[in-house]
């Protein structure tokens, strides 16, 4: 038998796996075929490999072996050619897949299957996935006590950015002052999401991703109205979180608001959050025929192999996933003290005299 004659097919390229459900595991689901002369009755088994590709060194993710049934099944209307349907069960606490750079440095899975003298092999993605519309939102407030207004926030937006529907992600605003003297009050909110690719525990590459503005002319408003910003996160460099030892893709919303009050500055509140960005996101592996090859062909003293499950269980993106009810004012306090900056040496209408879209 040649392998010609031997085709894999899967249901899908890429699989989703449930970042709600770390514990719990996936399905892959699809279909041998076999052209042969005779009905087929030799054993078929399927291995399911997973490799982190970190310059020459490759360390060992998951390395599962399924042994089929042999439930060969004849293809109506099509002479010689038989399928065996066959389900894998994936844990989704695995790393996703993903290529942070040119030189194959990432995360890839691969799928084999073996009968005879023959192997055949399939390159497979997965992705995590949150369902956009259950994913928990985190709410953080605080007031500003330096300030001359004495202004109180309130940040809200979701644990996650899932982007498989949509390259959208939003943040909600809410903004008062505890002055009676806060007319003629501005305040400029500036937000950034940047990533940062880690390899060993070293920061060796950082993107802004999305930078947006917004001038609230009148902040006090948005404390019955909230306001929303929405913002693209459409980046060509743009990749998954990924939490893993030794390769991890990490996200943060970095945001600022700076309050004035007749073009003179009052303060200044900086804030840092950790995101997950989530979703289909990152091309599939079998555009990078090259990059597959280089990864699962590596030498033996350069390569890892995690032996017991437990050390890929140990992985899981929920980590990063908090709830609203997780954070305590305390907490907001504390951050605050080390965020917040009051009058600034500079004032509202220096930093926007390079920005001709703001107007006075």
């Amino acid at each position: 038998m040649t392998s010609d004659n031997l085709h894999i097919h899967l249901d899908q390229d890429v699989f989703a796996l449930d970042g709600f459900r770390p514990n719990a595991s996936s399905q892959i689901k699809g279909y041998i075929q076999l052209y042969s002369e005779s009905f087929p009755t030799w054993n078929i088994q399927i291995q399911l490999v997973g490799k982190e590709q970190i310059e020459k060194n490759t360390r060992v993710i998951i390395d599962d072996t399924f042994h089929l049934p042999m439930d060969w099944v004849a293809v109506a209307n099509d002479k010689n050619v038989y399928r065996l349907p066959f389900m894998l069960t994936v844990p989704n606490n695995i790393p996703i897949s993903c290529q942070v750079n040119r030189n194959g440095n990432g995360i890839y899975y691969i799928i084999q299957v073996y009968s005879k003298q023959t192997v055949i092999r399939q390159p497979i993605q997965f992705y995590k996935s949150f369902h956009h519309d259950t994913i928990p939102r985190r709410v953080f407030w605080g007031i500003a006590k330096q300030s001359i207004n004495k202004w109180q926030y309130e940040l809200e937006f979701p644990n996650a950015f899932d982007l498989t529907n949509a390259n959208t992600g939003y943040l909600s605003i809410r903004l008062r002052s505890n002055s009676k003297n806060s007319a003629g009050c501005h305040c400029l909110v500036i937000c950034q999401i940047t990533q940062s690719v880690h390899t060993k525990g070293f920061k060796n590459q950082q993107n802004v991703l999305m930078t947006t503005s917004e001038l609230l002319r009148q902040p006090n408003a948005t404390w019955t109205e909230p306001y929303h910003i929405e913002f693209e996160l459409g980046h060509p460099m743009l990749l998954p979180t990924v939490h893993n030892q030794g390769l991890s893709v990490l996200h943060s919303m970095q945001i600022t608001c700076l309050f004035t009050k007749h073009g003179e500055s009052d303060c200044v509140l900086n804030f840092d959050f950790p995101l997950d960005i989530s979703g289909f996101i990152c091309p599939s592996p079998s555009s990078t025929p090259t990059v597959l090859s280089a990864s699962f062909t590596t030498n033996a003293s350069n390569t890892t192999v995690d032996d017991k499950p437990s050390s890929v269980s140990s992985i899981s993106s929920s980590n990063s996933i908090t709830t609203s009810s997780d954070i305590q004012p305390c907490q907001m306090q504390k951050q605050e003290q080390q965020t917040e900056t009051t009058k600034p040496n500079f004032t509202l209408k220096s930093i926007f005299a390079a920005i001709p879209f703001f107007k006075f």
